[in-house]
Parts: C-alpha cells; structure tokens; sequence
C-alpha cells in the first residue's frame, strides 16, 4: 500500500520531490533527417564520372543501369571478366543536404558494423570488412559493391570518382 501512495505522489508532482525530475534519466531523442535529393543528375560531373571509369582502365565496361537509374540518382555497373562493381551515386540539393543523406543512411543500418574511412571523399565509412563502401564528395553519395568483395577493388573506384567530382 505505502508503494501505491508513493507512486502516486511521484507522479502527481511529477518526480520534484526535491530531487531531480524522472525526465532527467530518459535517453535524447535525436531525430535523423535524409536531406533533399536533387531533381536529376549534375550532367558535368556524371559525365567526368563515366568518362573517368572508361578511360581509367579500358579493359571494364561501364553501363549505366536504366532501369534504377531516375531523378538525382544513378547507378553504373562496371564489369571485367567474371568481376562485377556497381556504383550508386545519388545527388542531393546541397553540401548539407549530402552530410544529411550519409548520416541517415548509417543510422538506418538494423546492425551496425561500419567503420569510418580517412581519405575516402569528405566522409566514408566501409559497412563490413568486405565493404560495401558508402562515402560523401561534395553534393553527392555514393554506395560501391563489389562481387570479389574487395575493399581495394571498390576503393580504386571510389578514388576514381573522387577525382571525377574534384576535377573542373
């Protein structure tokens, strides 16, 4: 009974019993926004983009995915022999709107395992050991995959794409 009445005063005066208040102990919510996605692709960078894979080792073939490719966003298949890379590059309205889209995409992740990656754009992150690879450059995010799943293979890309979007 005294339990009941106890209970019953906390929450009557809101747990200020001269003491801090129970809201004090609950976890920040912290709200994750996806950032705005461009209305189609930066015709200049995705041409230096495509041009860049095919020149930069003529030996893959680069294809640009119709069928998953709309709006802002993109995705190439480059292929050499049995070994497939696939590109996704989604372009978003703004730097901040880029930064939005990464974080968003790491926080949706049910287990995360991701490790963050120097070097790799403006921020990247390798999602397993055997990648994929998710980074930001500039306006756009890139997710690459690899069907070796190798992190040298999708990082040589990446570099690729990197120096694609830098380059003027």
């Amino acid at each position: 009974m005294r339990t009941v009445i106890l209970i019953v005063l906390l929450v009557a005066f809101g747990g200020t019993l001269g003491g801090p208040s129970l809201a004090c102990f609950q976890e920040q919510v912290v709200r994750i926004e996806r950032g705005e996605y461009a209305d189609q692709i930066d015709e200049d960078i995705e041409n230096r983009i495509e041009t860049e894979l095919r020149l930069g080792n003529p030996q893959w073939s680069v294809t640009i995915l119709k069928h998953s490719s709309q709006g802002g966003h993109r995705l190439l298949e480059l292929k050499h022999g049995t070994l497939r890379v696939t590109a996704g590059i989604v372009y978003l309205k703004s730097l901040e709107d880029a930064a939005k889209a990464l974080q968003y995409r790491l926080n949706t992740i049910q287990i995360p395992r991701f490790k963050k990656l120097a070097g790799l754009g403006d921020e990247g992150y390798t999602m397993t050991e055997t990648g994929p690879l998710l980074f930001r450059v500039q306006m756009i995010v890139v997710q690459i995959e690899s069907s070796d799943q190798s992190i040298e293979t999708q990082t040589a890309v990446a570099k690729r794409i990197i120096s694609s979007v830098h380059a003027r």
